[in-house]
């Protein structure tokens, strides 16, 4: 590969990387900052070449993982994690952008996302007796997320 093409598709991978960890999907750049980004400018992502669906299973997030297997194990009985769209998980804002003062969209955002989470439980934030259970069972479905966005975009 020379050198143009090489960095031409660098600057491809800049440009599509923050609606990936943001949304799972190609965003355009120019909406990455926006508060709410409509599911229909949510694009798959596809392999290069192919056009195909990039779709990445439990089981690969699993075997590319092995130390949080047994966390992971433990929450597939309350949540089916090969049933969760990367395009319904919107951490809200563009991750690649952040600074210290601004903790404010963090907090929101992980705020959202744990009330999202209790939901696919079946439970109500402010009705549920919620425990420590409920918390690490949500680092896990977190991390797993956030895992399964990494493989997509290697």
């Amino acid at each position: 590969m020379d050198k143009s093409t090489h960095n031409l598709l660098v600057t491809d991978a800049r440009q599509k990387l923050p609606g990936i960890l943001r949304t799972g999907c190609l965003v355009s750049q120019s909406l990455v900052a926006d508060p709410i980004i409509p599911s229909h400018l949510k694009e798959d992502v596809l392999r290069v070449g192919s056009r195909e669906k990039i779709v990445v299973s439990a089981k690969e997030v699993f075997e590319a993982y092995p130390s949080f297997v047994a966390k992971w194990t433990s929450l597939i009985d309350a949540v089916a994690l090969d049933g969760i769209e990367d395009s319904d998980i919107d951490l809200g804002f563009d991750v690649t952008v952040l600074d210290d003062k601004r903790g404010g969209p963090i907090h929101k955002t992980m705020n959202a996302l744990f009330r999202q989470f209790l939901s696919m439980q079946g439970k109500e934030y402010g009705k549920a007796r919620l425990t420590t259970d409920h918390q690490n069972s949500f680092d896990a479905f977190l991390a797993f997320v956030l895992r399964r966005r990494k493989m997509k975009v290697q």
